[in-house]
């Protein structure tokens, strides 16, 4: 085994289990203010997209890890929409629609240019929740573990680009990892205040 895969190995791990902190954190309290809802549906759509991928390209843990990740994106909007101080759910054609939606960019565009698609909304999947924390006072839902594994992550993903002098798979994690950083901060920095006026 080489340096790049003791790298991806664990860089796959902990981007699967990115969204687990925020799924236990909302199913444990009712509370689901200043979660942003766009970024965990860019966050779906995007693990839709690299199944999409993976399966084109014959790579089935790839294809289970992020169908995985889909998956628990899924279970947090479905939280988040379940929570009635949000307001309104969207309407029952929302879902369906972009299934449809992301099996048509599947199907039509080329599998090798797929990963790019995935990657660019992986890209830009943080910037909504890094949005939400930069102007909420009030972050109560957040999981600031969930955004630690996304540092991490982007982390093991941009040492792993390094290693395998990929530039597709380096630039993406430079992106996240620096949303996922601003947003941990401010988590961070927001709970530090709250409890020192306490």
């Amino acid at each position: 085994m080489d340096a790049a895969e003791l790298v991806g190995i664990p860089a796959g791990v902990v981007s699967t289990a990115i969204g687990l902190p925020q799924l236990y954190r909302l199913l444990t309290r009712p509370d689901t203010v200043g979660v942003s809802l766009a970024t965990w549906w860019l966050t779906a759509c995007a693990g839709v997209t690299w199944v999409g991928h993976n399966v084109r390209h014959d790579e089935v843990v790839a294809a289970v890890t992020n169908g995985f990740s889909a998956v628990v994106a899924a279970g947090i909007l479905y939280r988040c929409y379940r929570d009635p101080a949000r307001g309104r759910s969207p309407t029952v054609l929302a879902v369906p629609a972009a299934v449809a939606a992301a099996a048509a960019i599947i199907l039509v565009v080329d599998p090798d240019r797929l990963g790019w698609v995935a990657a660019g909304i992986g890209m830009v999947q943080f910037l909504p929740q890094a949005g939400a924390v930069l102007v909420s006072r009030d972050l109560a839902g957040v999981s600031a573990g969930t955004w630690l594994l996304a540092v991490v992550a982007a982390v093991l993903w941009a040492t792993y680009g390094v290693l395998h002098d990929d530039l597709a798979v380096f630039v993406p994690p430079l992106v996240t990892g620096w949303l996922s950083l601003v947003i941990l901060s401010r988590l961070l920095w927001t709970r530090r205040r709250s409890t020192a006026r306490v």
